[in-house]
């Protein structure tokens, strides 16, 4: 759900919820170097037997909803039973590899020459050294042959389903949710491979083509071939942009995904239902008339959300920054309401997220005063606010210091906000 680099904590706590990173409405500190090792995995990349022809395993089928709400989990509670004997002859090993969940600090266990070690459990130990050393590519060469040794490995099923959910085939990942929920069926799980599983059907017929990291695909009947090139060309511009904007470097590969309508949308994400375009891992946009075919600000909007995951940024600063990004139109309605009211979200509020306000008619204005309160901080310090914003919130620093950062002074208040709003408001007036 890293372009980040993308880490995936093998065996770790991973976030599996649908909907979580953004939708469409109708200078970094140096990276510290890779810690020493206490053994040379080296000895564990020797040539893997062929694997037995894979188990054909029974999918379960989940009772409570294609979209059940409040639905959503992290692998821990996967892991929790991992750590139990699944036929009561699990190995050291393996206990050994899934007590170090979550914690990427911690060096793969060591190997003596007396352990008894089955070939995917070296496999295993390799993918986890590989992560360690920040070498993705070796990781997941590791994962994908200790899932060929182990089909049946929920463990190693899940890890690489986590690492392949954003890539533009979808089978490995399919596989591996399956493995997993076959152990433990866990709704979600359940819901999520299913999901994957309609995406994967509905892609079969898409066209492709891949631009500097971003691969995108298209239903032929919907968009054009050279429509699908328009699209990607914004795509890759937008990442530019995004990035320079942003003060961090571009992200790694990007998937992209053009539906012919909202309705496959909303069944392969579950996404609200005014969405028209999102980005949960997948930039996934809807096809509509016109020479663009699609919205292209929709395109932006997504795409400022894909170069900013995983970064520690507030819900409201990469929302507001979405939208101020893609040029959206100025949401009036509400900043007017702001204004006569003399109503704001406090903004250590809006810090905790948005999920107090989902679903209820403080949604809009919480979109709203984000947007505003980004087009605050580019009046107040110019474009560089947003880069050095980005900075500040991944050193923790909290809304109200980030403001004030923003326009050089001790403190932004809420009554300051709707001073901004009420010239923007006049000066749009005087028009």
């Amino acid at each position: 759900m890293s372009p980040r680099p993308r880490i995936a904590l093998l065996l770790g706590v991973v976030s599996l919820g649908a909907f979580v990173v953004g939708a469409w409405p109708s200078e970094d500190e140096p990276a510290s170097p890779p810690p020493t090792l206490p053994f040379d995995a080296s000895a564990l990349a020797k040539e893997v037997p062929d694997a037995a022809p894979p188990p054909v395993l029974a999918a379960p089928v989940f009772t409570d909803g294609y979209c059940a709400k409040g639905g959503s989990f992290t692998t821990a509670l996967v892991f929790e039973k991992v750590k139990e004997p699944l036929d009561g002859g699990i190995t050291w090993n393996v206990r050994s590899i899934v007590a170090r969940a979550g914690d990427p600090q911690k060096p793969p266990p060591f190997l003596s020459p007396r352990d008894r070690v089955e070939p995917w459990v070296e496999q295993a130990l390799l993918a986890r050294t590989a992560l360690f050393r920040r070498h993705s590519e070796e990781h997941l060469a590791a994962l994908r042959r200790a899932f060929a040794l182990a089909p049946t490995e929920p463990g190693i099923g899940l890890e690489l389903a986590m690492e392949t959910l954003e890539e533009p085939d979808l089978d490995e990942a399919i596989a591996g949710l399956t493995a997993a929920s076959a152990a433990f069926p866990f709704a979600e799980l359940m819901r999520r491979r299913a999901r994957l599983e309609l995406a994967r059907d509905l892609q079969r017929t898409y066209q492709r083509e891949t631009r500097n990291g971003v691969t995108l695909l298209w239903p032929p009947e919907s968009v054009t071939p050279y429509q699908g090139k328009l699209i990607l060309w914004e795509l890759d511009r937008s990442l530019d942009r995004a990035a320079a904007l942003t003060g961090t470097p571009r992200r790694g590969p990007l998937t992209a995904v053009v539906y012919p309508s909202r309705s496959e949308l909303l069944a392969v994400t579950c996404a609200p239902t005014w969405a028209g375009g999102s980005y949960d891992g997948i930039l996934r946009l809807v096809a509509r008339p016109g020479p663009e075919g699609v919205d292209v600000r929709a395109a932006q909007h997504e795409t400022l959300h894909a170069q900013l995951e995983g970064r520690l940024i507030p819900t409201w600063f990469d929302e507001g920054l979405a939208q101020s990004f893609s040029a959206e139109k100025p949401r009036l309605k509400e900043w007017d309401l702001m204004v006569r009211n003399r109503t704001w979200i406090p903004f250590a509020s809006l810090q905790q997220g948005f999920s107090a306000f989902e679903g209820s008619a403080d949604a809009s204005l919480a979109y709203a005063q984000s947007f505003a309160m980004v087009e605050l901080m580019r009046e107040c310090g110019g474009d560089a606010a947003i880069a050095q914003a980005v900075l500040s919130f991944g050193r923790l620093h909290e809304t109200p210091s980030v403001l004030g950062e923003a326009c050089r002074r001790p403190e932004v208040t809420g009554e300051e906000l709707l001073g901004f709003l009420s010239r923007k408001l006049a000066r749009r007036d005087g028009n």
